[in-house]
Formats: C-alpha cells, sequence, structure tokens
C-alpha cells in the first residue's frame, strides 16, 4: 500500500500523505526520496497510522521549509510530521482527531510494566511537540491526549494547531449545451491535428463515455481524483 508521494519539479517538493502513516511501507523509504529538499509543499489526507513513523517524518522535517495544508482527514499519528510545518492550513469541513499513541502487549507483569514506560515516553514527546507548535500549556495538551479527542477546523485553528482555515474547492459540472452541427472529417474537410496524447485523447473518450457519476462524499471523491491526478499525470 503506497501511502505517500513525492513530486519533485523545479526545485518544488511536494509530499503528499494520503493513507496509513507507515502501513505497507516504511517511513525510511520516504525520507530517502525526500532527499536533501529544503523547501517541502505538505499535504495531508490521513486518518493517522504508526506512532514511530509519524514521529520519523517530524523529525525529518525538522529544519527544512515546511508548509502543510490539510484537504481531508486528519488526526493521531499524520497530527506529527504536520506539527514541523512553519505555517498550517485546514480545510473548513476537516476534523481533527488528537489522542495518545497505544500498542498491543503481550507477556509477563515485566513485559506489561515495559510496554507501559514505552507509551508514556512516546505521549510525553507528543505532548511537548503539540505544546511547543500550539504554545499551549503541557496540562492542556496532556489533557487531549487522553481518550479520543476531535476538533472542529474552527477549534483546531482556535486551539493553534492550525494557522488558517479555507473553504473547500468545488469543481462543478457544465450544463450540457447543445452541440454544434459539425461536418464529418472528408479529404476535403480533415480533422484539425490534436495537441493531445493518445493516452490524453484515450482518457478523454473514456471520461465522455463514463457520463454522469454518483458518489457519497463529492468532495471527498474530488480530493481522491486529484491526488491521484498529481501522482500519475505528468506532462510528455
Amino acid at each position: 500500500m503506497n501511502w505517500f508521494s513525492i513530486i519533485k519539479k523545479g526545485g518544488a517538493t511536494t509530499l503528499h500523505l494520503i493513507g496509513e502513516i507507515g502501513v505497507g511501507r516504511p517511513a525510511e523509504e520516504l525520507i530517502a526520496e525526500l532527499g536533501d529538499s529544503r523547501a517541502v509543499d505538505l499535504r495531508v489526507d490521513s486518518p493517522g497510522g504508526s506512532t514511530g513513523a509519524g514521529l520519523m517524518l517530524y523529525d525529518a522535517l525538522q529544519g527544512r521549509q515546511v508548509t502543510a495544508t490539510i484537504t481531508g482527514r486528519w488526526g493521531s499519528a499524520a497530527l506529527l510530521p504536520v506539527m514541523a510545518a512553519q505555517h498550517i492550513e485546514c480545510v473548513s469541513t476537516a476534523r481533527v482527531l488528537v489522542h495518545g499513541p497505544s500498542n498491543f502487549a503481550f507477556g509477563t507483569a515485566d513485559d506489561l510494566r515495559h510496554a507501559a514506560s514505552v507509551l508514556d515516553g512516546l505521549t510525553a514527546r507528543i505532548e511537548e511537540i503539540i505544546s511547543r507548535r500550539t504554545k499551549q500549556d503541557p496540562t492542556t495538551v496532556r489533557a487531549w491526549l487522553t481518550g479520543d479527542n476531535y476538533f472542529s477546523a474552527v477549534e483546531a485553528l482556535q486551539m493553534g494547531l492550525v494557522d488558517r482555515i479555507y473553504a473547500p474547492q468545488l469543481i462543478e459540472r457544465p450544463c450540457p449545451a447543445s452541440k454544434p452541427n459539425i461536418e464529418s472529417p472528408t479529404l476535403e474537410n480533415p480533422p484539425a491535428p490534436s495537441d493531445k496524447t493518445e493516452a490524453e485523447t484515450m482518457f478523454a473518450a473514456w471520461l465522455e463515455a463514463f457520463g454522469p457519476t454518483q458518489v457519497r462524499d463529492r468532495e471527498k471523491f474530488l480530493q481522491d481524483l486529484n491526488l491521484w491526478a498529481l501522482a500519475n499525470v505528468h506532462t510528455a
């Protein structure tokens, strides 16, 4: 499972986190691909993932110029790399989940005490990271890390988790219009040369044939479609 996508173009680096962090591919692969990029445009639609991977990304983004944009889901371990950004923007429809790390443990009493001690250490570090970024008192952040705490975009702004809220961009389907009477191409009336690639022409024809589409969450569908295009559509 690919939970990240990195696009480098003209000295600019865009990093998309689009799934559960650390699941399927290790965070080390992302960090290696990121390389020495100094400026990173971080875009996040992630429900969370591995706390360890989230902390690794946070550390890897330190010392870089990072701007973060929350385009959909955001919370749990996905909160951590965003805390490295100097500026954070959040879509107005987002819900932010803040909670402490969790783990499964099996073994003796000593094993369980060790597992609890590890979680205590992770919680203390996360508390420090969030407190530093939000300027909130550590006691307040510690309360956020107890249980599952959800914040709206407005509440996240008030708490200092984000710096700006933006409205979701809506893409409207154009109204059908009467088609002009276009003559069929003939030897005397040849078709104009196309500036599209063969793949582009086939894809456009497929979209036209597919027609209107019904989805449960239009905004989320468009966000996913946009992320797919960013990762897979390239200039010929």
